[in-house]
């Protein structure tokens, strides 16, 4: 069975706004049909790093780029 979190985006002009990283990926995984495993081999990552990132206990921003890029979403950085 396949479930899918509900999630509410708020919109500023026309843009879909949301700074929560690990939200914007997995919608992104969503859409795409994908996986955080899929993710983490396309990244040559360790699946607990990517999970680390994603939950915000490791924020690096070189990895954060390379996420950003592969899945070809803008993402705020938090101030």
């Amino acid at each position: 069975m396949f479930f899918v979190k509900i999630i509410y985006f708020y919109t500023r002009g026309g843009d879909f706004v949301q700074n929560d990283l690990k939200t914007q990926v997995l919608v992104a995984l969503v859409l795409r049909g994908k996986t955080q495993t899929w993710l983490a081999e396309e990244l040559d990552m360790n699946q607990g790093y990517l999970s680390r990132i994603l939950n915000g206990k490791d924020k690096p921003e070189k990895q954060i780029n390379r996420i950003k890029e592969k899945l070809g979403i803008k993402i705020e950085q938090e101030a």
